[in-house]
C-alpha cells in the first residue's frame, strides 16, 4: 500500500463502505496521508453504504465527497459508451458507461496531500 499511497500522481479512494475499502483505510494514516474518498450515489444506492463510507473517512481522518451524475452525463453517454468498451477491452458494457464518468469527476475534484 505505501507505493500506492505515495504517488506523485493525485489519488483518491472510491468508498462503498465495504470490507476491501475499510481494510485498504485502516492502512492509511490520516496523520501522514491526505487522501479524498468519494462515494458514488448512482452505485451505491443504500442510506446505510453512504453513512458507513462518510464513517470511514471520517475515522481516518480524510474528506469525503459524495458524486452523482449531472445532466451532462446523458449527453456524453454515446462517447462514454464507446471510451468504456474500448478502455476495457469489452470486458465492461456501454452500462457501466457511469464508471467512466465518475472517475473523471473524481479527477477533476482531488488533491492528494502527503504531510510529512
Amino acid at each position: 500500500m505505501e507505493r500506492y499511497v505515495q504517488s506523485t500522481l493525485p489519488i483518491g479512494v472510491s468508498l462503498s463502505g465495504g470490507i476491501d475499502t475499510r481494510q485498504i483505510m485502516a492502512y492509511i494514516d490520516g496523520r501522514r496521508f491526505r487522501i479524498p474518498c468519494y462515494t458514488s450515489v448512482e452505485c451505491i444506492a443504500i442510506a446505510l453504504m453512504r453513512r458507513l463510507a462518510r464513517q470511514v473517512a471520517a475515522a481516518c481522518g480524510q474528506s469525503h465527497q459524495v458524486l452523482r451524475l449531472k445532466k451532462d452525463f446523458l449527453s456524453s453517454f454515446p462517447a462514454l459508451s464507446q471510451d468504456t468498451i474500448y478502455i476495457s477491452d469489452g470486458c465492461l458494457s456501454a452500462c457501466d458507461a457511469y464508471e467512466l464518468y465518475l472517475n473523471k469527476l473524481a479527477r477533476q475534484r482531488r488533491t492528494c496531500k502527503i504531510n510529512r
